[in-house]
């Protein structure tokens, strides 16, 4: 993000660091301090063992930046991703397909340096899959690749265990089971991989598979924020309005229908489908069949599958339209694997839905239906949130 202009008004994170940076407005004395939590299957929680924890633990080193997010709907993803202040790339947890960017496939339960001193901000994770953005707007992929989907986009079905770039200049990236897609900094969009439901959002034919990327449309203002299940996308426009696109069985699309069960395409968009008229949308996140987002006024919104409770409205049956969370000071959100994390603006930090792992980082593994602080002392904020297959991380200031 470029260093902001603004003399009145509210910066997001983002901008208050970048202007820090520059000088000219008071110092930051913070640590950047990163805590995990939940399920630990091949180290992925970096503590240099194999434990899981149901509460926050920190990985060692004050200067975290990013964090990768994982894929909602992808069981093997059992590693994570994060940046330093000083761009380099760092990984952990299982490497049966060369995710960890090493060119070997050797495991590590602690950090350890994917080459590099310009990575960036925006990184995902899904089924032994990585996609990473450098500083200079360039995408690469590396891992699993093998599973008939062409998913990291190399326009081949070949799996890799160092980094490849992806041709063009892009914005953001967002990968799901086998589809992914990305913006690019002329505010395009493109999907590549599975699309037996018409999850790419091409408008057909469904059934057919691109290792490649392919442009969705000809519009040229979707902003950064997106997210999706697998077989179904979402993604918000720079004017506000939110978009949608995909399988429908669990009423996912938030249409006010679904699809009912089964894999047949009843009820599936295969190109996006504005989301009511709404334009203060803001954040938008997704557990497998379930989504979860945030308007301009603080407001929090969820709708979908709601077995597990991880729409967070008190209750476990399903929505097909959005439905209030309760609140009107919601920040931040995030979401995976049917549990979900929201800061305020109070910098208190939330968490609902499953909890088999200690995912929720409530010291317990009791399912929650509605949002559930998190103890800690939050208070000097939190900068970052990512998310691990079985829980989440996030960087605080101490």
């Amino acid at each position: 993000m470029a260093i902001t202009d603004k003399t009145e008004g509210v910066w997001v994170l983002d901008e208050v660091y970048n202007k820090q940076n520059q000088g000219g407005i008071w110092s930051y004395s913070g640590v950047a301090s990163l805590f995990v939590w939940g399920k630990n299957t091949h180290g992925l929680l970096g503590q240099n063992n194999l434990t899981s924890y149901s509460s926050p633990v920190q990985v060692p080193g004050t200067t975290w930046q990013y964090l990768a997010h994982t894929a909602s709907s992808s069981n093997d993803t059992d590693f994570s991703l994060a940046t330093k202040t000083d761009g380099t790339l760092w990984a952990w947890g299982a490497n049966g397909n060369g995710e960890l960017g090493q060119n070997s496939e050797v495991k590590r339960s602690s950090p350890i340096q994917i080459p590099g001193t310009t990575w960036g901000q925006y990184m995902e994770t899904t089924g032994g899959s990585v996609f990473s953005l450098r500083t200079d707007g360039t995408l690469w992929a590396w891992g699993r690749n093998t599973s008939g989907y062409g998913r990291l986009g190399l326009n081949d079905k070949n799996s890799r265990s160092s980094p490849t770039q992806i041709p063009g200049t892009w914005s953001n990236i967002n990968a799901n089971g086998f589809a992914t897609m990305a913006t690019k900094t002329d505010g395009t969009l493109w999907t590549w991989g599975n699309s037996n439901v018409g999850q790419l959002g091409l408008n057909g034919p469904v059934n057919t598979n691109y290792s490649s990327p392919k442009q969705v449309g000809t519009d040229t203002t979707w902003s950064t924020s997106m997210a999706g299940g697998g077989n179904w996308q979402t993604a918000i426009k720079t004017d506000g309005t939110l978009w949608i696109w995909g399988y429908n069985n669990k009423g996912q699309l938030g249409l006010n229908e679904n699809g009912g069960p089964g894999a047949g395409l009843s009820g599936a968009k295969s190109s996006p489908v504005q989301i009511g008229t709404a334009t203060t949308w803001s954040k938008i996140t997704s557990t497998n069949s379930s989504a979860v987002a945030i308007k301009t006024d603080g407001t929090l919104w969820s709708w979908g599958q709601n077995n597990q409770g991880q729409l967070g409205i008190n209750n476990e049956a399903d929505r097909s339209s959005p439905t209030q969370v309760p609140g009107t000071t919601w920040a931040n959100v995030l979401s995976a694997q049917n549990s979900t994390i929201a800061v305020k603006t109070d910098a208190t930090l939330w968490s609902w839905g499953y909890n088999n792992y200690g995912n929720l980082g409530l010291n317990n593994q009791t399912y929650y239906s509605s949002p559930t602080q998190i103890v800690g002392d939050w208070r000097q904020g939190v900068r970052e949130m990512g998310a691990t297959w079985g829980g989440f991380m996030v960087i605080k200031d101490l």
